[in-house]
């Protein structure tokens, strides 16, 4: 019999063979270790921000959207805008290309409906 806890489950398995009990164990291994690694990178991410923060950095942190493939382009107000995605707050928004400014809002919906 084997015993494996996940979290605050635990869960009963009877075997009928060693090797059956090992590749099982190999298995809970890697799952382990790739739940293990994903909190590592998940902790190493969240004191970077952190740090950033420190810094004052972390709101700057603008990158085209749809995975960089986004172009910039010319608004009905003839401002040059590029659409991005801030991977940090999880927000999308334009930023002006001429004065490299993330518009709010309000200014974003202007520059889009202005003809």
């Amino acid at each position: 019999m084997i015993n494996v806890e996940i979290g605050e489950t635990c869960i009963g398995l009877t075997l009928k063979d060693s090797a059956s009990k090992t590749k099982i164990e190999k298995v809970l291994t890697l799952a382990v270790a790739r739940e293990l690694a994903r909190d590592l990178i998940d902790a190493c991410n969240k004191l970077d921000y952190k740090m950033r923060c420190a810094k004052g950095s972390v709101i700057d942190d603008w990158i085209p959207a749809c995975g960089g493939t986004e172009e910039p382009f010319l608004s009905r107000s003839g401002k040059r805008l590029l659409y991005c995605f801030n991977p940090v707050t999880k927000k999308h928004a334009y930023l002006n290309l001429e004065t490299d400014m993330i518009l709010s809002d309000e200014e974003a919906r202007q520059a889009l409906e202005t003809f």
